[in-house]
């Protein structure tokens, strides 16, 4: 590694540069001095991901403040070389890595700003290029009517190399769907060196994977195509690598997350529509959707503007005029659900779904002040019914489906606790006002900021309602409300603490983490709020991304950062110039972008750039000396969230490398400790002057089932977030600093049992019981025989079964369309129809039973349950009785025991219609039932003589008998004649 040294004037500069930014960004946004001169970094792409610029690779300056550009001049380190120092926009060379400051001068005469330099980290790196990505699969995923979260999406994708240095428009703007001249040429070269892409998703659930299906080179068209499969998604994050040993011009291919996007709402094909317009007097703000970051709705101005791309474009929000006839368009508030955009409109709250066919009102809610959607967003395969939540000053109400099936829209009132309140110390005179609600989906939970007022004296306390439990909390600590500003916000963190959230008022910023930390953010190297008091600044908006960054923009576009679990902020550059009105966005990645709005004409057009802000922390982090207690934090890639059901168990692991006179711990936090069991291995890695803790968490259920086994588990669900995180950390350490994941403890979705069956079969209508073999539903003894349509479609083609060999069918374990495991569980079956004439070829004593077990008393397989009553035959209570254990047949079947149907049929070719349902309470959540039929055959036909053969046979028994008759006639009458003959001869004689 090599160290350079700077000349010594030129360190002289650096420091004193450094001096005067330290200085100024204390005071950032501070009037009672001159605001600093706004002037933005623009960083390529794969710089701006990483965090630093990499060395010989330009990176373009622009000053903004044009009202102070009288001999403007750009100074830097002498090791860096500018293209025009005297342009308000110009492109910065370093040759050399190292930390480098920038300082835009201008003449003392200005009096409208303060220059502030800025530093920037220069690195050595040979990861010159990045992997591109587009999917051509551009239908909406709502033109289906019955969208499922279990179907798979069949898309294209065309992946190629790009240099960020030489992209076109269409690459930087990420719309491109070929690559460029230049990137197909690299993109050649990488292919004749065998460099082949590999494509993955990140944070996919534990049950449904990214499919590859295959991979080919388009020689002409210079991209890779790859067919995948995706589960359902509105916006999904892949990984491409590809091969590390590949270079061209001693560059490689660093590996690449790309966003798959789906288009959020169907667009109305109805000639004739309406605009819709943000009311006056409400406030301006941008709402995303939490499950799908490039989706928003910026309300500003008089406008209402929807973007599906991150506002690299955007349209103003129309609706069918037949849908809005007669309403009043004024839009107050917005709320994204997983089914449907919620308008509040004149006080009223209105539901459009995404194929936008109807707009229906929300009946029960008028007078209604504010909505909010869900903080973050949850999988869309947890089913959730709760959709958001409105409000006004005195009333609350949850928003849900009618069910997961029905997508209408439905209202329920949450009552006030009005004791909760009286174990504050309040009594029941006292007036309530709802200033804000936070709604964390997951947890099924609503934080509530709310003003009490009593005997003239106003307190703003924090309330916390758990959905599931419809129960209320209260938070340790409340506000006097003579020490806020304006009303207060908040929402919720990422973490697992159920306790965890932001608030903020238009001065201040304050936290409540776990353990029950909470207090006010200050901003390092001072002992001051986020804005002073006296100064006309406010807290605009404050954005948290998914990794937990924290970005507070102030009216005067300033900003600071943070992460959560942080108690400080740092500042960084004002993002636009004061007289613009500008918003933030996050994407999935962490990306920042600014968006504004700017007149043109009689309408109202969008801007954004992306904030370099992983360039800006950088740097900020650096002047502010800001370092991290740790070296480095790392765990396993973890999955959107995992399904546990009776007996899954997942592992996973993490790993906290830091200083040997340190003494940092890694804990763990669940949201909800008594669902899980985890089991916890550490082992410990000495190297000189640093240790690394390696943690591996075992976990699995942690239900108690006895005591749950009285009550059905069947369709239990309990969702629990698991964090791990140092017990020290600071601004300065390096993602990730957590590992948070999801779980979810219950029946998986989309998880059944299959029988194994025939794939061919010869095709009937239906089928024949004889009288005697079957009883009416009631018990009772049929009449006559009874005729069955065959139902193709539950029990597909029958099993064929020897009538003389015992029967046993093979169940086989499924999540969606992917086999899981045998079934080696207990289960019953159950035949459809009624039919008696099949048994059992094991004893109650056979099987092992001690005392007698329990037999369907049913053929109603609704009525078939998982209960531990079937295993309770095994356990010895008192004294056997060996002669009914002897006489009763076990009627619970697995594939390791000896319990096999059998048949007492007396027809060959007998159809039995069948229903099995797992009985071990202990093998799963799910209730598990499979139909299946069974056709009997090989029993011998009983003999039925026909018609001709009847003939035979009398005509044959006839002439027989004739002919006895007539030899018998003969007979006698020679006998006879014999007979007078000899009598003749006695008479002579």
């Amino acid at each position: 590694m090599k160290v350079y040294f700077l000349p010594v004037r030129t360190a002289i500069l650096v420091g004193i540069l450094l001096t005067i930014l330290t200085c100024v960004c204390h005071v950032c946004c501070d009037h009672r001095q001159l605001r600093p001169c706004v002037w933005r970094i623009t960083p390529l792409q794969s710089d701006a991901e990483a965090g630093f610029i990499r060395t010989s690779v330009p990176f373009q300056v622009s000053y903004l403040d044009t009202a102070c550009t009288q001999e403007l001049q750009w100074q830097v380190t002498e090791i860096c070389t500018v293209q025009n120092s005297s342009s308000l926009q110009t492109v910065i060379t370093c040759q050399y890595p190292g930390r480098h400051t920038i300082l835009p001068v201008v003449h003392q005469s200005c009096s409208q700003c303060v220059p502030v330099g800025k530093t920037v980290l220069v690195r050595n790196s040979s990861l010159c290029y990045r992997w591109y990505a587009v999917s051509i699969h551009n239908s909406s995923i709502w033109s289906a009517p019955d969208t499922n979260p279990g179907q798979w999406t069949a898309e294209t994708l065309r992946v190629w190399v790009v240099d960020w240095a030489e992209a076109d428009d269409d690459e930087r703007n990420h719309i491109a769907t070929s690559p460029s001249y230049f990137s197909a040429g690299l993109t050649r070269m990488f292919h004749r060196k065998n460099q082949r892409p590999t494509v993955t998703q990140v944070h996919a659930s534990s049950q449904q994977q990214l499919r590859t299906d295959n991979i080919t080179f388009k020689q002409n068209l210079s991209y890779w195509e790859v067919f995948v499969s995706v589960p359902f998604y509105l916006e999904a994050e892949l990984k491409i690598k590809g091969r590390p040993d590949r270079a061209v011009n001693m560059c490689f291919i660093g590996d690449t997350t790309v966003l798959l996007t789906n288009r959020w709402l169907s667009s109305a094909t109805q000639d004739e529509t309406t605009q819709l317009r943000h009311a006056s007097g409400h406030p301006t703000r941008l709402v995303q959707d939490p499950c799908a970051s490039h989706v928003a709705v910026l309300l500003s101005e008089n406008s209402v503007l929807l973007t599906q791309d991150g506002f690299l474009t955007s349209k103003n929000l129309t609706l069918p005029s037949h849908l809005v006839k007669n309403l009043n368009l004024d839009v107050e508030s917005v709320a994204f659900t997983p089914t449907h955009l919620i308008l509040l409109m004149d006080s009223k709250v209105w539901g459009l779904p995404r194929t936008m066919v109807n707009l229906t009102q929300v009946t029960g809610l008028t007078g209604q002040a504010a909505m909010k959607g869900q903080d973050w967003c949850i999988p869309s395969t947890l089913h959730k019914s709760h959709q958001a939540v409105s409000f006004n000053a005195s009333s609350l109400f949850l928003i849900s489906t009618v069910s997961l099936s029905d997508h209408r829209l439905i209202s329920q009132e949450i009552p006030l606790p009005l004791s909760v309140l009286r174990m504050l110390g309040f009594t029941a005179e006292v007036e309530l006002e709802i200033q804000d609600v936070a709604f964390e989906s997951f947890s099924n939970l609503l934080e509530l900021v709310v003003t009490v007022t009593q005997n003239s004296h106003s307190s703003v306390v924090f309330l916390q309602y758990n959905i599931t439990l419809a129960s209320w909390t209260h938070e340790r600590f409340w506000l006097d409300v003579r020490d806020t500003r304006g009303t207060v916000s908040l929402k919720f963190s990422s973490g697992a603490h159920l306790h965890s959230f932001l608030f903020w008022d238009q001065k201040r910023l304050f936290f409540s983490y776990q353990n029950g930390q909470y207090g006010t953010f200050s901003v390092r190297g001072s002992d001051s709020a986020v804005s002073n008091v006296s100064s006309n600044e406010m807290i605009e908006q404050v954005s948290i991304s998914q990794s937990g960054d924290i970005l507070v923009l102030l009216s005067s576009n300033c900003l600071y950062y943070s992460q959560i679990g942080q108690t400080t902020l740092v500042s960084l550059s004002a993002s636009e110039l004061v007289s613009s009105h500008a918003y933030l966005l996050f994407d999935l990645l962490g990306n920042v972008f600014v968006v504004g709005l700017e007149s043109n004409g009689s309408s109202l057009q969008h801007w954004r750039w992306q904030y370099p802000l992983k360039v800006e922390v950088a740097g900020a982090l650096h002047d502010a000396g800001i370092s991290c207690p740790y070296r480095r934090f790392e765990h396993t890639d973890v999955a959107g969230i995992y399904y546990l059901d009776i007996g899954n168990v997942i592992q996973l692991w993490t790993c906290l490398t830091f200083p040997s006179d340190a003494d940092i711990k890694l804990q763990v936090v669940s949201s909800s400790p008594g669902l899980l069991h985890i089991t916890e291995e550490d082992l410990w890695a000495y190297h000189p002057g640093r240790l690394a803790i390696n943690k591996t968490l075992t976990i699995q259920p942690s239900l108690n089932l006895e005591t749950r086994l009285a009550n059905d588990v069947i369709g239990w669900t309990g969702d629990i977030k698991l964090e791990v995180r140092p017990d020290q950390e600071d601004l300065g350490c390096e993602k990730p600093t957590s590992m948070v994941a999801h779980f979810s403890v219950g029946c998986p979705p989309g998880r059944h049992i299959r029988v194994r069956k025939p794939d061919r079969c010869s095709h009937f209508s239906n089928y024949t019981i004889p009288r005697d073999a079957y009883l009416e539903e009631n018990g009772s003894n049929p009449e006559d025989i009874k005729i069955v349509k065959y139902d193709w479609a539950m029990f597909a083609c029958p099993i064929t079964a020897h009538y003389q060999l015992p029967f046993r069918p093979s169940l086989d374990l499924y999540d969606h369309d992917e086999i899981v495991t045998e079934v080696d569980a207990n289960y019953v079956v159950t035949e459809e129809q009624g039919r008696v004439d099949f048994s059992y070829n094991t004893s109650m004593l056979q099987a092992g039973c001690h005392t007698l077990a329990p037999t369907p008393l049913t053929n109603n397989s609704d009525e078939i349950v998982a209960s531990e009553r079937y295993q309770h035959c095994f356990i010895l209570n008192g004294t056997k009785d060996l002669a009914a254990l002897k006489r009763q047949n076990y009627h619970v079947l697995n594939q390791t025991g000896l319990a096999s149907l059998t048949w007492t049929t007396g027809i060959n070719n007998s159809i039995y219609q069948f229903t099995a349902t797992v009985v071990d309470p202990r093998y799963s959540f799910c209730r598990l039932q499979a139909k299946f039929a069974v056709l009997v055959y090989g029993h011998p036909p009983e003999v039925q003589p026909k018609p001709v053969t009847q003939v035979s046979l009398g005509t044959f028994a006839v002439l027989t008998f004739a002919l006895g008759v007539i030899s018998y006639m003969y007979y006698r009458k020679g006998h006879i004649k014999k007979l007078e003959e000899q009598l003749f001869d006695y008479n002579t004689d």
